[in-house]
């Protein structure tokens, strides 16, 4: 039976995850990767809605609400 390390795979995961993000942000090729798909890159971030914004902006909101319940 094969035994699989589940930090291994979590890592793995993370990994990918943050390597894909690097691979198109603007530190790396976001610019050419635009370029070639015929786009403009400061028009296409011009009207971005990230929704990690969404996220973190939800996020912050549900720990604002519960610090008000707790100290009035």
């Amino acid at each position: 039976m094969v035994q699989v390390s589940y930090p291994a795979v979590l890592v793995a995961a993370i990994l990918v995850f943050v390597l894909g993000w690097l691979w198109y942000s603007p530190l790396l090729f976001y610019k050419p990767w635009m370029r070639l798909r015929g786009m403009d890159p400061v028009a296409a971030m011009a009207g971005a809605n990230l929704p990690a914004g969404k996220l973190v902006r939800h996020r912050l909101q549900v720990v604002n609400d519960q610090t008000d319940r707790i100290a009035p």
